[in-house]
C-alpha cells in the first residue's frame, strides 16, 4: 500500500464494492474468500491484474461485479491476465486467448476461435 493516498479508504471502498462481510477471513464462505482475494489483488489500483480462476465459487451477482471491475481496468488501459476453464468468459471478455493442454500451448489467438481449437471431449 506504499504510495496509496488513502489506504484505509481504498480498503473500505473495496469491501463495499465487493459486498464483503466484515469478519475474519477464516469465517468467510468460499465465495466470500474468493471476493476477498479479488479485493486484495485490487489494493493499490494495479495496472496489471493477474487472476487465477477468478469466478470460481462466485454467485452470479459477484461474477457480474468482478467483470465490471475488469472492464473498468481495461477502459483505463490496464491489463488483466486470467486463467479460467470457462470458455464463455474467454469469448466474452478476453482480447487474446492462449490454451494450454498437457503443458503445451495448443492455441494462441482470437477468443472467438478458442472453442473450435479445443479437442473433442472423450466420452467413455
Amino acid at each position: 500500500m506504499q504510495g496509496v493516498d488513502d489506504p484505509v479508504g481504498q480498503a473500505q471502498g473495496l469491501i463495499d464494492l465487493l459486498a464483503l462481510p466484515e469478519r475474519r477471513s477464516t469465517q468467510l464462505s468460499v465465495g466470500n474468500q474468493q471476493r476477498l482475494n479479488l479485493a486484495l489483488a485490487l489494493l493499490g489500483d494495479p495496472d496489471v491484474l493477474l487472476l487465477d480462476e477468478p469466478t470460481a465459487s462466485l454467485d452470479p451477482a459477484s461474477r457480474t461485479s468482478l467483470w465490471a471491475i475488469v472492464a473498468r481496468l481495461r477502459a483505463r488501459s490496464g491489463t488483466t491476465v486470467f486463467a479460467t476453464h470457462a470458455v464463455e468468459e474467454v469469448e466474452r471478455f478476453a482480447t487474446r486467448a492462449v490454451v494450454l493442454l498437457d503443458g503445451q500451448v495448443r492455441f494462441d489467438g482470437k477468443p472467438s476461435d478458442v472453442e473450435a481449437a479445443l479437442p473433442e471431449p472423450a466420452i467413455t
